[in-house]
């Protein structure tokens, strides 16, 4: 069977955000070469098909997203986002895009 991946967009809230500084290139444990990375604005969201005040977030998704650092420092605890993300049938879902709701 294929790997079938699909967009899905929802409304979600945020429940943190991480900023993470650069880093600079290094050689692990392992002997495997980590690159440098840049610095690094994740904002953790919940998402759902459906959001209600009985019911809050019905079978919610929890992914991470990486954000520029203008939205990173508009958002909030809380504050209401749309998210897309790719799900497929194997049952990882890969997130894509995040945009403020005002």
């Amino acid at each position: 069977m294929a790997n079938v991946k699909r967009p899905i967009v929802e409304k979600g809230i945020v429940l943190c955000k991480e900023f993470k500084k650069a880093t600079e290139a290094f050689k692990a444990q392992d002997g495997s070469f980590v690159p440098e990375q840049p610095d690094r604005y994740i904002v953790k969201v919940a998402s759902s098909y459906s959001i209600t005040k009985d019911n809050g977030l019905e079978q919610a998704n929890i992914l991470d997203y990486k954000v520029d650092k203008d939205i990173f420092e508009k958002l909030q605890y809380l504050s209401k986002v749309e998210v897309m993300y790719e799900m497929s049938n194997s049952g990882i879902n890969k997130p894509l895009s995040l945009t403020p709701i005002n």
